[in-house]
């Protein structure tokens, strides 16, 4: 009896314990807002989300996180993304300036739009329509930044990467039975113009704009003719300043920015743990998770 009530007691215990209780799950954040003014909309490439960066504490404090809600950004540094659901719903053309994020236009149900190729005066951009999630068409589009936008409805197809020279877009389109790109131009003069026929075969679908020639990319390098740069994730040029701004995770997994000297293919000085950059009046900001960096681009840098 003794010990049927000693096992009687061990058992009680136990039922009596309560699990310990889960962590709560985080707010659920659509798009940063309500930033007081220490606060910068900046974006962070890998995940294709927009954050909110405290300038003094160094600190993410928000960072978009609903599910499926994705922004996406041109291949140069712009202050206009897109966001919307990857399946097709709840798109938008965005401004980010400051701490704000204000938007542009605002696209039907059942359709997307996703940034393509801007120098600083156009901004193009592909649009698609879903049918129960699917992509069912996808065009070329001009959105200005009062939110007018005309269609060049000759670029169809599976549009994958634009750059803008002067009044011509390149741009590639993946080819499915074969895993490869082609390389087009198109005259943006004209919105009854048609796509020429470049090249195709090309192993990757990004596009780059280097002292105005137009660089194709191989997924390791950025190249024109015997030109190269290497370049496995995200690059950025800047002519005016002479250098290559590359960004990396290291082994340490750990966001690297390199600023490379465009003409010696050297690094001039590179940054751990970074959160994002801008380049405003010939100065590179490089905002960290441990601090900010001024880094003067016309003086080629600063170690």
């Amino acid at each position: 009896m003794a010990l049927l009530a000693a096992a009687s007691l061990i058992l009680t215990g136990c039922s009596g314990e309560q699990a310990p209780s889960a962590e709560p799950a985080p707010p659920v954040i659509r798009l940063p807002e309500n930033l007081n003014a220490d606060s910068l909309v900046l974006y962070n490439r890998f995940t294709q989300r927009l954050l909110a960066y405290d300038q003094k504490s160094f600190t993410v404090t928000q960072e978009s996180n609903q599910q499926n809600f994705i922004q996406y950004a041109f291949p140069v540094v712009s202050e206009y993304f897109t966001a919307g659901d990857s399946k097709g719903d709840d798109f938008s053309v965005l401004r980010v300036r400051g701490n704000r994020i204000e938007e542009v236009v605002e696209l039907p149900p059942n359709s997307g739009i996703f940034p393509l190729a801007t120098d600083g005066k156009q901004w193009l951009y592909t649009k698609s329509d879903y049918v129960e999630g699917r992509e069912t068409h996808r065009v070329l589009v001009a959105v200005d930044p009062d939110g007018s936008h005309r269609e060049y409805a000759g670029a169809t197809g599976l549009i994958d990467s634009g750059a803008i020279i002067g009044h011509t877009l390149y741009f590639t389109t993946f080819d499915e039975p074969t895993e490869k790109y082609s390389l087009s131009s198109l005259d943006l003069r004209s919105l009854d113009a048609k796509p020429k026929p470049l090249s195709k075969g090309l192993p990757a679908g990004g596009l780059y704009v280097h002292n105005g020639l137009l660089y194709t990319s191989t997924a390791t390098q950025l190249v024109n003719g015997k030109d190269a740069f290497d370049c496995k994730e995200f690059c950025y040029f800047y002519d005016q300043a002479g250098v290559l701004l590359r960004i990396f995770l290291n082994k340490e997994a750990s966001l690297v920015l390199d600023v490379i000297d465009s003409r010696t293919k050297k690094v001039i000085t590179s940054r751990k743990d970074l959160v994002d950059f801008t380049v405003s009046g010939g100065t590179l900001v490089v905002y960290r998770r441990d601090g900010i960096d001024r880094i003067p681009l016309s003086s080629k840098a600063a170690s």
